[in-house]
């Protein structure tokens, strides 16, 4: 067998921390006031998009229009401003996690719609149109059981009345049981998210496994307690992310493309 066909073919980020920084800040704060999001989104996209690629030289490009992000991104912007102006409403640990979860519902449901137009905007260099296949009902399914990994640990410490000295050894084992469960979550649901891409003959694949999430989570984590190196900590977590992300290897058949 050919180095070639046991090649992972990973994907490569080659974007740069600065501009990556400044872009992703501009949409995330964009999507509060609604107006400029699809274009400032678009303009992430199209950024992004442009400095991905697989190690055999494949590339893809986001083509879709800003127009085409604006119904979805309304309800984004609606589920923003409800966590914002809603989140402090409740007294009761257990009600403010009940809220955490239908918001977080509510969050999934637009993103999905996003994920899909998004999607169906991006044309791969070996002239595919890619789909993201994954069902509503599935995809609500997944952000459930990322929602329970924060929130379980929530519901943990909500739930035992303890003193001062164990409420701090529960803090503890708390924070790395959200950890973990962060880890696992995370991680299958990567490795489901890049199973319903789809759009040409290979279909992608997220090798990471949970432990080696969990350790970069805590390594971008520290590295951003110093503040000014946000934006070199995120390039790193993402071009990590990006590394994990592969395609079977060419076959010596014609016809094979992504």
């Amino acid at each position: 067998m050919s180095n070639e066909t046991l090649s992972p073919n990973r994907m490569e980020f080659t974007a740069e921390a600065i501009p990556l920084f400044l872009k992703a800040i501009i949409a995330g704060l964009s999507m509060l006031i609604y107006v400029p999001a699809p274009a400032k989104l678009t303009e992430l996209l199209q950024y992004v998009l442009g400095h991905l690629r697989f190690s055999d030289g494949t590339t893809a490009q986001y083509n879709a229009s800003p127009e085409s992000l604006k119904q979805p991104l309304i309800g984004v912007t609606g589920m923003l401003w409800a966590q914002i102006l809603l989140s402090r409403m409740f007294d009761s640990p257990i009600l403010g996690l009940a809220f955490t979860v239908v918001l977080g519902l509510g969050q999934a449901y637009f993103a999905y719609q996003l994920i899909k137009i998004i999607f169906s905007g991006i044309v791969t260099s070996n002239g595919s149109h890619l789909n993201f296949a994954a069902s509503l009902e599935d995809y609500i399914k997944w952000q459930l059981v990322i929602l329970g990994a924060g929130v379980i640990p929530g519901l943990i410490t909500a739930v035992l009345p303890v003193g001062a000295f164990l409420g701090g050894l529960l803090a503890i084992a708390m924070f790395l049981l959200t950890l973990a469960l962060y880890g696992l979550a995370f991680t299958l649901y990567y490795k489901w998210f890049t199973s319903q891409v789809q759009g040409g003959t290979r279909v992608p694949g997220f090798q990471a496994e949970p432990l080696q999430f969990v350790l970069r989570m805590v390594g971008m984590g520290l590295f951003c307690c110093l503040i000014v190196t946000i934006p070199w900590a995120m390039l790193w977590f993402m071009k990590w992310q990006s590394s994990q992300v592969s395609l079977p290897a060419r076959a010596s058949a014609a016809g094979y493309s992504f």
